[in-house]
């Protein structure tokens, strides 16, 4: 008995295995091909989906492909992005942010209000004498020149 090919993938499960070769989870694929299910439906059913057969071999020629071509799958490129952030690369640390989704604000606003009055500057240097005591920068009050009358 000859074997019968494998049957050609329906359009959402070609779907989920090129989420997956893409470095999706299986849920997030599951869902991104087309299924609108609950994290936990989408869950289960992606897990079973991978049992399938035919789906994964797919994914196996997928992975074959991206070996081939040298492409980096989603999660080994997270990976070696996110080695060169811990050991400090700013750029990498960025670009792991970027693509995990986080984005730096395009602006920030900050108000700040401060109340002066006749003794606001005595409050400043009482402050500023009291945190450089703690940190031993002066012991004494900083002598100011005398004002010329």
């Amino acid at each position: 008995m000859s074997q019968s090919p494998p049957k050609p993938l329906s359009v959402r499960h070609e779907a989920f295995c090129q989420g997956i070769a893409k470095g999706k989870t299986a849920t997030r694929a599951y869902q991104d091909a087309g299924y609108q299910v609950s994290d936990e439906v989408g869950k289960a059913n992606a897990s079973r989906l991978l049992t399938n057969a035919n789906v994964a071999n797919r994914l196996k020629e997928l992975q074959k492909k991206n070996e081939e071509a040298g492409e980096l799958s989603r999660p080994e490129f997270m990976r070696l992005v996110g080695n060169q952030a811990r050991s400090g690369s700013v750029a990498a640390a960025r670009l792991y942010a970027e693509c995990a989704g986080y984005k730096e604000p395009e602006k920030i606003e900050m108000k700040t209000e401060i109340e002066v009055g006749p003794n606001t500057l005595d409050q400043l240097e009482r402050r500023a004498m009291a945190v450089g005591s703690a940190l031993s920068i002066f012991t004494q009050r900083p002598q100011t020149p005398a004002s010329a009358d």
